[in-house]
């Protein structure tokens, strides 16, 4: 007992998936928020070395706030039970290596969360804690009716964790809600991170609005559940009634082969697989678009909502749950409640250049992204992130 005395918490925190800069940014400023809010542990950082490396190139200084413990990460596809003995194994040697006191996953599918139930029976007292990122969307609606194959889907595998006392992030309030409506979480199981906007990539002075012509941004891969579609209506629209003042911009890769060839009007801003390409094209910008349906973003989060945060452009597009949620009131751009009230906005050239009215926005965007600093995510941290009791 006495050689634990002085002993310093290990928090083991595990990216399993990725070896490149997928969601470094959003990992990058819960790292930040971890070493913040837990000043008294020492945090380890199990991930592939290309995937620290995009975390540290977001955010530099955390190479000398954390330790790193390279993995090596399996192929994505499938349910496999390869994967399950992986993330399994990954999970044991780490923490037994570093004595972890609690383990955070930063990403799962099923194979993942059975793993943590494994770990959990067989290391008890170490808390785990999951954050699910889309991964509640794969629990709802179809499943299949083998049942081979249903024992080890997300449902399963979310109910499984649950029972062997895994513990769930979500990364918005109305998330957590939308999950405890739909039997998928029990309340007291599941903690809120709001998703992040980072520092380094904040604008520090609000940009003017262009003058004379308004580049209007499509964040991220063009697809359909991102609104896509709605994207080229208002293009089509603009075409109609001859707004040639408007500039079209896809910030992203085209995620499906029925999008191309794109209208002569789209440009794709290149490269955008580097981050620092992908923040200088919304940068260049002046409103980014924003489609988020119902029924795609009830469970899931926009990255699209902090990167506008983070560059300070108001945003057109509709009004949803998770506009309204994650805006919270705030006057941050045109929210239209239909289709043809979002056509008519795209036309009126008065609304869009109104210098004062862009100006109001981005003070709502201000007011929004403190709130969403690692600075102001710390507390969270120390509440949420629960260490072992005793050596």
């Amino acid at each position: 007992m006495t050689a634990n005395l002085g002993r310093v918490p290990t928090i083991l925190v595990v990216q399993p998936f990725y070896a490149d800069l997928t969601h470094a940014s959003v990992n990058a400023c819960f790292l930040k928020a971890m070493v913040l809010g837990r000043p008294d542990a020492r945090i380890v950082f199990a991930a592939h070395p290309g995937h620290y490396a995009a975390v540290l190139a977001v955010v530099p200084e955390l190479a000398n706030m954390m330790d790193h413990r390279p993995i090596e990460v399996m192929p994505q596809g499938g349910i496999r039970y390869e994967r399950f003995q992986y993330h399994r194994r990954l999970l044991m040697q780490h923490a037994d290596a570093t004595d972890a006191s609690s383990v955070v996953c930063l990403a799962i599918v099923p194979e993942t969360l059975f793993a943590c139930v494994s770990f959990r029976l067989s290391r008890p007292a170490i808390p785990v804690l999951a954050i699910l990122h889309g991964d509640l969307s794969s629990a709802i609606g179809w499943r299949s009716k083998d049942p081979r194959r249903r024992l080890f889907d997300h449902r399963a595998a979310i109910r499984a964790a649950a029972m062997a006392g895994v513990r769930f992030v979500v990364l918005e309030h109305y998330i957590k809600r939308t999950a405890v409506q739909l039997g998928l979480i029990r309340d007291a199981q599941c903690d809120v991170w709001p998703l992040p906007v980072l520092d380094a990539e904040f604008v520090d002075a609000c940009p003017a609005l262009s003058p004379d012509r308004l580049r209007l941004g499509f964040l991220g891969f063009a697809k359909r559940q991102k609104g896509f579609d709605i994207f080229l209506d208002l293009v089509a629209t603009a075409d109609r009634h001859q707004a040639d003042w408007i500039d079209f911009v896809l910030i992203g890769g085209i995620a499906e082969a029925r999008y191309e060839p794109l209208p002569s009007r789209v440009s794709v801003v290149p490269g955008v697989d580097e981050r620092a390409n992908f923040i200088a094209g919304v940068r260049a910008v002046d409103y980014a678009t924003l489609f988020l349906d119902d029924h795609t973003y009830r469970l899931t989060s926009s990255g699209t909502v902090v990167d506008a945060l983070a560059a300070l452009r108001p945003v057109i597009g509709l009004q949803t749950l998770a506009t309204r949620e994650m805006f919270d009131g705030q006057p941050v751009g045109y929210l239209c409640d239909t289709m043809d009230a979002l056509r008519t906005l795209i036309t009126n050239r008065a609304a869009l250049f109104d210098a004062a009215r862009y100006r109001t926005f981005q003070d709502g965007l201000l007011a929004l992204r403190r709130g969403r600093r690692a600075t102001e995510l710390a507390h969270l941290m120390a509440g949420t992130i629960r260490l072992r009791k005793g050596p």
